[in-house]
């Protein structure tokens, strides 16, 4: 939730929140601590991108400041996730 308030001029932190690599190695074993912590990590990830997204909507970012962000995305499904909705603007 803070990242949707921080301003225009966060967009490097931003990226690189939604591009961090998890503090853990994935996956962890099933209901495990360490599979919450995972969740809650890719929770603030999908976060950040989605900001990103809105950003682009409101002309707040270019497209290409939009698609640098994306390719700084490491974590597979964070980067697929990021890849539908960019071909959802299209």
């Amino acid at each position: 939730y803070f990242l949707s308030l921080s301003s225009d001029k966060a967009l490097p932190e931003l990226i690189e929140v939604a591009g961090s690599p998890f503090s853990l190695p994935n996956p962890q074993p099933v209901h495990s601590i360490g599979e919450a912590t995972l969740m809650q990590e890719k929770a603030i990830r999908v976060v950040a991108i989605d900001e990103l997204f809105n950003r682009f909507e409101n002309n707040a970012i270019t497209r290409a400041q939009l698609e640098n962000g994306i390719n700084r995305i490491s974590e597979s499904s964070l980067k697929q996730y990021a890849a539908r909705r960019l071909a959802d603007l299209k």
